[in-house]
């Protein structure tokens, strides 16, 4: 779906844990637990004791008109799953298929915290103005000669159980003027730990937060 005015840059699942082991994300391991889809080409790996990546082309996801990559990082205390978008809002990710099969394969880590999140961007020709006049209340510090003349925007507001935190900036994105926009919906378990299935359900509730943010963004940006 594409939404005027915005480009969606990109999709991504973080899901932090405790006592993470980096170096078990390799290439073999995730196509013998089959984690990754078998027509997935494999551009870029990296295996450390404190970090680890995988990088796979979206070009053999079987998935129409996708391109770009999904890159799969491991750390100590994070695993995160980044999904290239092209512009545009996808009614499927193959992330969240991926996460899922992590997770089922590593049920036994302790996972404690989640995000749900996109990055895009709007733009504008004078974005520093655009947020000023957009959310700033009239008054001298946007009239005298020590007015303000940048501004960055942080929101949060509750979705069910989820806290969606929406950061505004101004950015040059591929040379062009305008703003920067992070989207992060966090969960957090209500005991020190997730369940699998508990994590499962809630990563798979990511279309209704989809609508929310597309919602939000309406609504923030053209008043509707």
């Amino acid at each position: 779906m594409k939404l005027e005015g915005f480009y969606i840059d990109s999709f991504s699942i973080v899901i932090s844990a405790k006592q993470n082991n980096p170096t078990i994300l390799n290439p073999d391991f995730l196509r013998i637990n089959k984690i990754v889809p078998e027509k997935m080409k494999l551009t870029e790996t990296v295996t450390t004791p404190i970090f680890s990546m995988a990088k796979y082309s979206l070009l053999e996801s079987g998935e129409k008109d996708r391109e770009g990559d999904i890159t799969i990082t491991v750390e100590p205390e994070k695993l995160q799953l980044l999904e290239s978008c092209g512009g545009v809002f996808w009614d499927k990710y193959i992330s969240l298929g991926v996460v899922k099969e992590y997770i089922t394969t590593l049920e036994h880590v302790q996972y404690t915290g989640l995000g749900i999140n996109w990055q895009a961007f709007f733009e504008q020709s004078d974005p520093d103005k655009w947020l000023s006049e957009r959310f700033i209340k009239d008054g001298n510090w946007r009239t005298d000669k020590n007015k303000v003349r940048a501004v960055s925007i942080k929101l949060a507001f509750d979705i069910e159980d989820a806290t969606c935190f929406i950061s505004l900036d101004q950015i040059k994105f591929k040379e062009t003027p305008g703003i920067s926009i992070d989207i992060n919906f966090h969960h957090s378990p209500k005991d020190i730990r997730f369940e699998i299935d508990k994590l499962k359900t809630l990563i798979d509730r990511w279309p209704l937060l989809q609508k929310n943010l597309i919602s939000s963004l309406k609504r923030l940006f053209y008043g509707e």
